[in-house]
Protein backbone atom coordinates (compact mmCIF):
# COMPACT_ATOMS: atom_id res chain seq x y z
CA UNK A 1 0.00 0.00 0.00
CA UNK A 2 1.81 3.05 -1.21
CA UNK A 3 0.74 6.29 1.57
CA UNK A 4 -0.50 9.33 0.37
CA UNK A 5 1.60 11.55 2.54
CA UNK A 6 5.30 11.23 3.41
CA UNK A 7 5.71 10.30 7.51
CA UNK A 8 5.68 13.00 9.97
CA UNK A 9 8.99 13.16 11.66
CA UNK A 10 9.37 15.93 14.69
CA UNK A 11 11.96 16.55 16.97
CA UNK A 12 10.98 16.43 21.06
CA UNK A 13 9.74 19.29 22.11
CA UNK A 14 8.66 20.73 18.97
CA UNK A 15 5.50 21.14 17.09
CA UNK A 16 2.72 24.11 17.64
CA UNK A 17 1.95 24.36 21.51
CA UNK A 18 -1.55 26.17 22.95
CA UNK A 19 -3.02 26.31 26.17
CA UNK A 20 -7.06 25.02 27.16
CA UNK A 21 -8.48 24.87 29.90
CA UNK A 22 -5.79 24.70 32.23
CA UNK A 23 -3.72 22.10 30.44
CA UNK A 24 -0.96 22.85 27.69
CA UNK A 25 -1.15 20.69 24.67
CA UNK A 26 1.32 20.09 21.77
CA UNK A 27 -0.22 18.94 18.57
CA UNK A 28 1.95 15.90 17.34
CA UNK A 29 0.42 14.70 13.87
CA UNK A 30 -2.67 16.38 12.79
CA UNK A 31 -6.14 15.09 10.53
CA UNK A 32 -4.13 16.93 7.50
CA UNK A 33 -1.12 14.58 7.93
CA UNK A 34 -3.08 11.67 8.65
CA UNK A 35 -5.51 11.97 5.82
CA UNK A 36 -8.45 12.64 8.69
CA UNK A 37 -7.76 9.43 10.37
CA UNK A 38 -6.27 10.70 13.42
CA UNK A 39 -4.47 13.13 15.47
CA UNK A 40 -2.36 12.68 18.23
CA UNK A 41 -1.17 15.54 20.95
CA UNK A 42 0.62 15.65 23.97
CA UNK A 43 -1.00 16.86 26.60
CA UNK A 44 0.39 18.37 30.28
CA UNK A 45 -1.84 18.69 32.67
CA UNK A 46 -2.02 20.05 36.52
CA UNK A 47 -3.34 17.95 39.26
CA UNK A 48 -6.55 17.91 40.01
CA UNK A 49 -6.93 19.97 36.47
CA UNK A 50 -8.18 18.60 33.02
CA UNK A 51 -11.13 19.09 30.52
CA UNK A 52 -14.54 18.75 32.07
CA UNK A 53 -17.00 15.80 31.48
CA UNK A 54 -17.86 15.55 27.70
CA UNK A 55 -19.11 13.34 24.66
CA UNK A 56 -17.44 13.46 21.42
CA UNK A 57 -20.50 12.41 18.82
CA UNK A 58 -18.26 11.86 15.95
CA UNK A 59 -14.63 11.44 17.14
CA UNK A 60 -12.66 8.50 19.76
CA UNK A 61 -10.51 9.45 22.41
CA UNK A 62 -7.74 7.60 24.14
CA UNK A 63 -4.93 8.71 26.65
CA UNK A 64 -1.67 7.36 27.52
CA UNK A 65 -0.54 8.16 31.07
CA UNK A 66 2.79 9.00 31.43
CA UNK A 67 3.05 9.62 34.77
CA UNK A 68 0.90 10.50 37.75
Amino acid sequence: MEMAHPPTLRKPGTGKTFGIVGDVVRILVTGDETEGKFATFETTVPPHCGPPLHTHSREQESFFVLEG
